[in-house]
């Protein structure tokens, strides 16, 4: 488990996969079921505040960091009983240290998500390339928007449009949600 992690985040640390691509809306779960166990759990250690994959690697990594240590000094770990009673221990363990930890980021993950759906219009909007090039195959251009970061999203030109390069100007005119990609012209 914790290898698969490693990859995960890997890959998060190149780009390829954005850290909240995995996680789920607690709160709707919370609404569905009347609060559920998995809904309880996430909100025990936080995960409703901060992104799962974060929670739930460090939970793994302090699993088997305990784990590794009571097998080490524990004379009876190598018994079924021995190895049940580690792996619940350990868990239980793992979680409220998990709780510690990330108790203090919940502020600023709220903070990072303040205005995160706010709507703005996107359309008829002045943006830059930030790609390398912008084709009418695919590239990627910057939203200035009025509350918080810019947002960079992935944009085609017109068909047949001659190819731009990075920091010329487009404007955004439609929505591919076949491609989930914007469609722009030059202007």
């Amino acid at each position: 488990m914790l290898c698969l992690f490693v990859v995960y985040w890997l890959l998060a640390a190149l780009g390829t996969m954005d850290i909240d691509s995995l996680d789920i809306d607690a709160d709707a779960d919370a609404d569905t079921d009347g609060g559920g166990f998995m809904a309880g759990f996430l909100k025990i250690v936080n995960a409703t505040d901060v992104p799962l994959m974060m929670v739930l690697s460090l939970i793994c990594l302090f699993k088997w960091m305990l784990l590794v240590m009571y097998h080490g000094y524990v004379g009876f770990a190598s018994l079924w009983w021995g190895g049940l009673l580690g792996i619940i221990v350990a868990f239980i363990i793992a979680c409220i240290v998990t709780r510690i930890l990330m108790k203090p980021l919940s502020p600023l993950f709220a903070a990072f998500k303040q205005g995160e759906n706010d709507e703005e219009p996107v359309y008829g909007r002045e943006c830059e390339v930030v790609s390398g090039t912008l084709t009418d195959k695919y590239g990627r251009v910057e939203i200035p928007r009025e509350r918080g970061a810019p947002a960079v999203v992935a944009c085609r030109l017109v068909e047949g449009d001659v190819p731009l390069k990075r920091g010329d100007k487009v404007v955004l005119f439609d929505h591919d949600k076949e491609n989930s990609l914007y469609v722009a012209k030059r202007i």
